[in-house]
């Protein structure tokens, strides 16, 4: 093989290759914000289905704003990387809403609403 056809076909694998490497990296950046996204869902579902199975509002882990008329709760961020804002607020007679909000740094990552009755 002389010079001439390695350099050539040095140039026509970097050609080749050049694509796929940068198809690898994209594919690793939609994969670790799919990561992100599904962990922050399971983190909120977790919380939901929390609150779903209390029988009535925890007014120790749940404090009531007046001003606002909601129960409402602040989850700091922990060594997963996420924190919750959690509002449960009456609705019609019975009925519950309850929001939470999955937080990354100062934004929101993911809102999980739902409802309960509580007696």
């Amino acid at each position: 093989m002389t010079l001439v056809e390695l350099v050539v076909t040095m140039a026509v694998l970097g050609i080749l290759i050049a694509p796929v490497m940068s198809m690898f990296v994209f594919s690793a950046k939609i994969n670790n914000t799919a990561s992100n996204e599904y962990k922050a869902s399971m983190l909120a579902q977790s919380y939901m289905e929390e609150i779903k199975a209390m029988r009535e509002i925890d007014t120790q882990k749940y404090s009531y704003n007046s001003s606002t008329g909601k129960y409402e709760c602040l989850v700091p961020e922990t060594e997963s990387r996420y924190g919750a804002d959690i509002t449960i607020e009456a609705g019609e007679g019975i009925v519950y809403t309850i929001k939470i909000s999955i937080i990354q740094g100062a934004q929101e990552i993911k809102i999980l609403e739902g409802s309960k009755i509580f007696y």
